[in-house]
């Protein structure tokens, strides 16, 4: 079954995470509630079947402190935040960051989240321990912060990439022991950062350019990927205006 997500009924959003496999009411209640359209540009736009899977395999609790490393548009993060105590977002894009922000305000759910756009591979030590933490790119070992930072009777979801294959690990914490459990595969981009794939020498995380693919901007999928991301970067900051205006 193909869906166009902004443009499907509810009805068909909710056959569709139901088919997925998703059983927790809640979570798809929730998901389905969340005006998807509103969380833009699509592109860039976590599947509402998966951020319920990511939520159910967290099992979010409304006492939670969460960490998710990648906001993109922020719906999993708004669904994250209904589920959850409190979110701490990272976004190393800064278009997309300042972006998922306006989303959050405009819809209000964004009341007990807080976006930081900045380099999230190794956490937010300042605000650990997490009960729950999400990273939303793959990486070739869980970074050592993350489990330093995942609090006692904690679970972590992460992608870990070998070669081409990239498979889910659920990771949970038990006193100084973690307990990793395979739970499937995932279709993840490289995670950015210092503990996932390299920003382009020369270039920060804030500039907004093509390093924000985690290649060479020299390459010509880069270019295009580049310049495709800086039509973007226009469109968001515009959109953004008019939001904060609003």
């Amino acid at each position: 079954m193909f869906v166009i997500w902004p443009l499907a009924s509810r009805q068909e959003r909710e056959d569709f995470i139901r088919g997925s496999g998703i059983k927790d009411e809640r979570i798809i209640e929730c998901a389905l509630n969340i005006p998807i359209a509103e969380f833009r540009p699509w592109e860039f736009q976590a599947l509402p079947s998966f951020a319920a899977g990511v939520a159910e395999a967290l099992r979010v609790k409304d006492t939670d402190k969460v960490l998710e490393i990648g906001t993109g548009t922020g719906y999993l993060t708004a669904l994250l935040a209904i589920l959850s105590r409190q979110v701490f977002t990272f976004e190393i894009r800064p278009t997309l960051a300042q972006f998922s922000r306006a989303n959050l305000d405009a819809t209000h759910y964004g009341t007990n989240v807080t976006v930081i756009c900045a380099d999230g591979s190794g956490g937010y030590p300042e605000e650990g321990p997490f009960d729950r933490i999400f990273v939303s790119g793959s990486v070739p070992a869980v970074p050592q912060p993350l489990l330093e930072q995942l609090g006692d009777g904690g679970t972590m979801l992460i992608a870990i990439q070998s070669g081409e294959k990239r498979e889910l690990q659920l990771i949970t914490r038990n006193g100084a022991s973690f307990n990793q459990e395979a739970v499937g595969s995932a279709g993840m981009d490289p995670l950015l950062g210092k503990y996932g794939s390299p920003l382009t020498p020369g270039t920060t995380a804030l500039n907004g350019r093509c390093h924000t693919f985690g290649c060479n901007p020299t390459a010509g999928a880069c270019s295009r990927a580049g310049r495709k991301y800086r039509r973007w970067s226009r469109h968001l900051l515009r959109r953004t205006s008019r939001l904060t205006q609003d």
